[in-house]
């Protein structure tokens, strides 16, 4: 609790006394250091979806349950989305997937998600959203739109690099061409040096961080440590699949980063202590002599 209640006030903090960068105010200036207070609301969300299930694993098959815990997470991913709402969709996910995760009623939360979508769809139609309308616009005529130049730089690159790539380090886009070559649109970058194959390259090393966290969250010795383990592999997941759609245009164009590879301080101090988390989880993990995982509760029971 304390931890979500400190990234909260730091969200607020953000929002009233951060730096403006881009017309949004993410970045919380403390000293010599700036961080984005949106990264850590991320771990918090965790903790604390953690923390609640794990103390009482009965909530998440209860609409009681479910109402207790949108109260609790409602007011982090709330002023998010002021500031960011590609972070705060995130937020969202991950909630959604560890409730899921944990929940014997999972039909609550395959609702909650299409009540969710729908409302998104309408908010989109009929709210204030004059310049997230304009992404979809982009989207849907990137060729012909003027402001869709980024995204156009994006597929340039990876149709030149081809199968093997330019080289390393010979990329033509990111020396102007493309802007942010080395944040949100590196996957680009990865596909005009590397080619097709380290692109897949990338993507597979991915899909098998994921698989790791997998196997050390439904063998942890506690709820906890499983759920803890859950949320970080829906944050990576989802993060880099919503890069990889917004580079290669499958979806409207979100600020989120590739973990791991965007430039970012927070952003990657952030990821590297989650999975500090998991590694942590993993080293209570015990090997039966047969070689098959087994966590020390096992043990005890045995």
């Amino acid at each position: 609790w304390l931890i979500y209640v400190l990234c909260t006030l730091a969200v607020v903090a953000a929002i009233i006394f951060g730096d403006e960068v881009n017309g949004k105010k993410r970045w919380l200036k403390l000293g010599p250091v700036s961080f984005q207070p949106s990264e850590l609301g991320k771990i918090s969300l965790i903790f604390l979806v953690a923390f609640l299930i794990s103390r009482r694993p009965q909530m998440v098959n209860t609409l009681r349950g479910i109402f207790v815990l949108v109260l609790a997470v409602a007011p982090m991913i709330g002023l998010v989305c002021k500031e960011n709402m590609s972070t705060a969709i995130i937020m969202a996910l991950i909630v959604l997937g560890m409730c899921f995760i944990a929940s014997r009623k999972s039909h609550y939360f395959l609702g909650a998600g299409a009540l969710l979508t729908a409302a998104a769809v309408i908010y989109l139609k009929h709210g204030n959203t004059g310049y997230r309308m304009e992404r979809i616009n982009i989207w849907l005529n990137v060729e012909t739109h003027e402001k869709g130049h980024q995204i156009r730089q994006g597929l340039y690159a990876i149709a030149s690099g081809g199968l093997f790539g330019n080289g390393i380090g010979k990329s033509v886009q990111k020396l102007g061409y493309l802007p942010e070559p080395h944040n949100d649109m590196i996957f680009a970058i990865i596909c005009e040096e590397l080619g097709m194959i380290g692109a897949l390259a990338i993507i597979m090393l991915f899909m098998l961080m994921a698989y790791r966290i997998y196997v050390i969250a439904i063998n942890a010795p506690d709820l906890f440590g499983s759920l803890i383990c859950a949320g970080v592999f829906i944050q990576i997941t989802v993060q880099a699949l919503m890069n990889v759609a917004v580079v290669t245009n499958t979806t409207p164009s979100t600020g989120v980063a590739l973990p791991f590879v965007s430039y970012g301080g927070t952003s990657l101090s952030i990821l590297l202590l989650e999975v500090g988390l998991v590694l942590n989880v993993s080293n209570r993990i015990r090997a039966n002599k047969d070689g098959k995982l087994r966590d020390s509760a096992y043990y005890r029971r045995q």
